[in-house]
């Protein structure tokens, strides 16, 4: 809890419990994990939050030598990206 409380005590900080959650996730109970992403959120929330809650649309849009999936693809791919985080949620 203490590490987690080190994310939003600044003005700067947005969304404190989104972030506290993602980096949650991300850490999947090991704490040396949960220390990288809580000092990477403090730098950059979103660095944090789009691995943690687009984890497929992060891995589709990343690979730069082929083209993106077209308008349909990009819809599904959010649909199983919320469809897997609230899944987490609900363990």
């Amino acid at each position: 809890m203490v590490m987690l409380d080190e994310y939003g005590v600044e003005r700067w900080h947005r969304e404190r419990y989104r972030v506290q959650l993602a980096a949650l996730k991300l850490a999947n109970g090991n704490l040396k994990r949960l220390r990288y992403a809580i000092e990477h959120a403090k730098r950059d929330y979103r660095d944090v939050v789009a691995p943690a809650e687009y984890p497929s649309y992060l891995k589709e849009t990343s690979i730069a030598s082929r083209p993106g999936p077209d308008a349909r693809a990009m819809q599904q791919i959010f649909v199983e990206d919320l469809a897997q985080h609230e899944d987490w949620l609900k363990k």
